[in-house]
């Protein structure tokens, strides 16, 4: 075989082996903790990201606006005991039924320049996996509908 074809056909392999490469790795997701997030918010402004924490209680509002309703709760790091850090997060959709007060959530999307998060999708944890069970073999603290707490603000 002719040792130019041999050349150009190793050069497209490398380059595009190289175009698969970069682009992964600028699509890939940073999944952080809320602590992580906040020691260098500017490393990931504009950037898709995955956060986790807890939702927290008594924050949830709810605003009507043209295009649906947007909700806008905290949630805090689930690692941090004593004094945990929280953010704002924002959503437009419907809320998972599981949504409630200290309730394991994924939020996916992206952190504005007001230190807001901007979630696109949200992911909770089913909560009747981890409650325990009352005397009568019901999970304790959830029945129908959400819990009194989580229930959103008008404004």
């Amino acid at each position: 075989m002719n040792k130019k074809i041999v050349i150009a056909i190793t050069m497209m392999i490398a380059g595009a082996g190289y175009l698969i490469f970069s682009s992964f790795m600028d699509n890939k997701i940073s999944y952080l903790s809320i602590n992580d997030l906040q020691a260098s918010p500017n490393k990931y402004m504009n950037k898709e990201l995955k956060i986790t924490g807890l939702v927290v209680a008594d924050s949830l509002e709810e605003k009507l606006l043209e295009k649906g309703k947007v909700y806008r709760f905290k949630i805090k790091d689930k690692m941090d005991q004593k004094n945990p850090k929280t953010v704002v997060v924002t959503y437009q959709g419907v809320l998972p039924d599981s949504f409630a007060a200290d309730i394991d959530i994924v939020c996916t999307g992206h952190l504005s320049s007001d230190g807001t998060f901007n979630t696109r999708t949200m992911i909770t944890k089913c909560p009747s996996k981890y409650e325990e069970k009352d005397e009568n073999g019901k999970e304790a603290g959830y029945g129908k509908g959400r819990p009194e707490n989580t229930k959103p603000k008008k404004q």
